[in-house]
């Protein structure tokens, strides 16, 4: 593939594999349940192994609110994945026996998947198929870049990138998936209540809800420790999105909380996603999921997912935060100078997409001696900053003047 569009101006890189899955490796303990909330049946690894091997069990159903409904009954006629007895891979390599009596398993290694004290699996696995494919990709076109996805861990939900994948001789991003989970996982959208799953509590009142999701992209963003890894390679979101469950006004709140916390950390990201053949019924068409913005009757979600956003300004100027809200249409836009320039003469340009749909006609508010241009037909406004200071800030305010 990377042969074949490798003179495409269009293509920029090449993700390495969608959602990749660290399986086992690395649980210390198998009888342990290691997930970030407790939804649906809560199984160990050891569980999971024993039910596919033909054992029965008893285990703790939590309901969608994530409260312990009730012990389920799982595979009550003790049927196995596997042909016979003697094809049972994980008796095979000695992680459990069979009582001959009883029919149960019998643990002999819980630390069977443990890594030693200096090993992860992302250093240890990941990074190597990383490079691997950089190098596939690179070699048909050294400018590709190559978006380095991470493993889930419940232990640290918002990984950062390998400190020393910058410094390869290729060209490497970053492009972890972010998800309201809660949205998600319940299947509509709740004004008042999250999770925050990197101090695993509960968010609770829109502000707290709003404030966790900043902060959880911030971290995705810059990496741990303030590191700021966004400054040696380039991080997106590689898959967002909600479902388009519920009321029209719901689904486009939910997306407009979303991306409002995208947007106050300047991240870039892709929605998922566009399936032409979306319907009412069947959703995606997959895993009974129903995210597309598509749909064969109409888009969905649009007043929230068209949003102004600014595509191309000067050198020396970095977005601080941007704000856009779809109900009373206004956009507020602040940058800041970060080089060393200090010329009250010197002019900086910013241009920006503002979507007809949402402003007809523009007023807008800027720095005192800065112009603005705003052409409705192509939906283009040109911000010319009048001085360039360092330090400073400049801001942009929008509004509809219709209404």
């Amino acid at each position: 593939v990377a042969e074949t569009v490798k003179d495409c101006s269009n293509v920029i890189g090449f993700g390495t594999m969608n959602e990749p899955s660290n399986g086992f490796v690395g649980v210390q303990d198998i009888r342990e349940i290691h997930a970030p909330t407790l939804h649906g049946h809560a199984l160990s690894a050891f569980d999971s192994m024993r039910l596919g091997s033909g054992e029965s069990l008893e285990i703790p159903y939590y309901n969608p609110h994530f409260r312990y409904d009730s012990q389920h009954l799982l595979n009550p006629r003790g049927k196995s994945a596997y042909r016979s007895p003697e094809l049972d891979v994980w008796k095979r390599v000695g992680v459990y026996e069979i009582d001959d009596q009883t029919g149960r398993r019998i643990l002999l290694r819980p630390n069977h998947f443990a890594l030693g004290p200096r090993e992860d699996f992302t250093n240890t696995f990941l990074q190597p198929f990383y490079e691997s494919v950089g190098r596939t990709v690179s070699r048909h076109n050294r400018n590709f870049v190559t978006y380095a996805e991470p493993y889930f861990d419940p232990t640290d939900p918002y990984p950062s990138a390998p400190e020393d994948l910058a410094n390869t001789q290729q060209l490497f991003g970053w492009a972890p998936h972010w998800y309201d989970a809660v949205t998600l996982f319940l299947g509509y959208y709740n004004h008042w209540f999250s999770f925050d799953f990197e101090w695993g509590i509960p968010a609770i009142s829109p502000g707290i809800i709003e404030w966790t999701f900043r902060k959880n992209l911030r971290r995705i963003k810059h990496g741990k420790g303030g590191r700021r890894q966004s400054d040696d390679m380039h991080v997106i979101v590689g898959e967002t999105g909600v479902p388009f469950t519920g009321s029209e006004a719901d689904y486009a709140r939910s997306l407009d909380r979303t991306l409002r916390a995208m947007e106050a950390n300047d991240i870039d990201y892709t929605l998922w996603c566009y399936e032409a053949n979306n319907n009412n019924v069947d959703g995606d068409l997959w895993n009974g999921e129903d995210l597309s913005l598509l749909s064969v009757d109409r888009g969905r979600g649009l007043q929230a997912a068209v949003r102004p956003w600014p595509y191309q300004y000067s050198n020396g100027l970095r977005v601080v935060s941007q704000r856009f809200d779809p109900v009373v249409v206004n956009y507020r836009l602040v940058l800041e100078e970060e080089d060393s320039i200090d010329c009250m003469d010197c002019t900086a340009t910013v241009h920006v997409f503002v979507p007809s749909c949402h402003f007809q006609e523009v007023t807008s508010f800027t720095t005192p001696g800065d112009t603005v241009s705003y052409d409705p037909s192509t939906q283009h406004l040109k911000w010319v900053i009048s001085s360039r200071l360092m330090g400073s800030l400049h801001t942009l305010q929008l509004t509809n003047a219709l209404r």
